[in-house]
């Protein structure tokens, strides 16, 4: 059963380096929902953009309150991730997307650990 994109979360963080602020894009948005031995799962997809005019030659990600997997990110720590194996890094004004699944309907906390730009 598709459910639509009613659940849409917006945040935009300002990296500190030390000539300026760059910023990055995170959105997050519930894509669908299905029924599976009776229990109601969610599918998350997650599209974080380089918002800047460098290059974002790494990150690192805390995602936190995920009850289910996660693909399209490579994990570096108990909750941290990176970009996944086919990115090595994200040109100005470029995204990556990734998704999770949650057996409620709630997003997952994501906030950025570090970048860096070059």
């Amino acid at each position: 059963m598709y459910v639509g994109c009613d659940l849409t979360f917006w945040m935009i963080i300002a990296v500190d380096s030390p000539s300026s602020s760059q910023e990055i894009l995170i959105s997050q948005e519930m894509t669908t929902s299905w029924v599976f031995k009776g229990e109601r799962h969610y599918r998350y997809q997650v599209r974080v953009k380089n918002n800047s005019a460098k290059t974002l030659q790494s990150l690192k990600l805390l995602v936190m309150d995920v009850h289910g997997p996660l693909w399209g990110l490579s994990k570096t720590g108990l909750m941290t991730y990176t970009f996944p194996t086919w990115i090595k890094s994200l040109a100005s004004k470029q995204s990556f997307v990734f998704i999770y699944i949650q057996s409620l309907p709630s997003n997952a906390s994501i906030s950025i650990v570090s970048a860096v730009f070059t």
